[in-house]
């Protein structure tokens, strides 16, 4: 068998030195430029290919959203990807949340994503159903107050995004939103709720994808074959 392509998922990059962070990844890629290569090579990310993956047609203005260890957030704006002056646009995992005081990885305080991601759905199955797989936390206990404010909770953080950006196409994925008996009709009402009436309110299409735990492999690879094609 012969390699023609090799593609890499990698995750944690520093947006202000455009470089690898250490500890998030493997140390033999510490400090290595990988985000400004990607964007020089015009390699797609990850959450970027949801969108990609999941229209026929790439639309001029659509959103990313990927709640799963995190919060993942891909903007695709004006025909496409949008990284922000310093490489840090649509880090909405760690806008920060009145009256939370939970300490976030990346090393503020109240970030997001410390109640709206699968790191507090893990903890709050740890405390209070240590007998449920975490796979079938909203299947056993989906009626849970705490699991039905959690949803609230993400449908807000969702919603202020689209009122700022007024995307015409929000794509929906992630671990937790892949969990079985996920509310998504919940989630996708309580967003809508939020949305300002009437243009973004009626206009915003929200697609769920159907991502698997595969999504970053085929992703990566789908980049790799998208950059060495372009180079023949």
């Amino acid at each position: 068998m012969t390699t023609r392509w090799l593609g890499i998922d990698i995750g944690g990059t520093d947006p202000r030195l455009q470089l690898m962070e250490a500890g998030r990844v493997w140390s033999g890629f510490r400090k290595v430029p990988t985000a400004s290569w990607a964007q020089q090579h015009d390699a797609l990310a990850t959450l970027g290919q949801l969108i990609a993956e999941t229209l026929e047609q790439l639309p001029e203005n659509a959103v990313g959203l990927y709640p799963g260890t995190g919060m993942g957030n891909s903007l695709w704006l004006n025909g496409r990807f949008y990284h922000g002056q310093h490489g840090g646009a649509g880090e909405l995992g760690h806008v920060p949340v009145a009256g939370n005081a939970l300490p976030c990885p990346c090393g503020n305080h109240g970030c997001a994503e410390t109640v709206t991601s699968g790191h507090w759905l893990s903890h709050r199955a740890q405390a209070n159903a240590a007998q449920t797989p975490m796979s079938a936390l909203f299947t056993h206990h989906g009626s849970d107050p705490a699991l039905q404010a959690f949803v609230h909770r993400l449908a807000q953080l969702i919603a202020t995004e689209m009122n700022i950006l007024d995307p015409e196409y929000l794509i929906l994925g992630g671990g937790v939103l892949a969990m079985a008996d996920f509310p998504l009709a919940q989630l996708r009402s309580q967003i809508q709720q939020h949305l300002r009436p009437p243009a973004t309110r009626d206009g915003l299409k929200i697609i769920f994808s159907q991502s698997t735990d595969h999504t970053g492999c085929r992703s990566a690879c789908l980049a790799a074959e998208r950059l060495f094609r372009s180079a023949q």
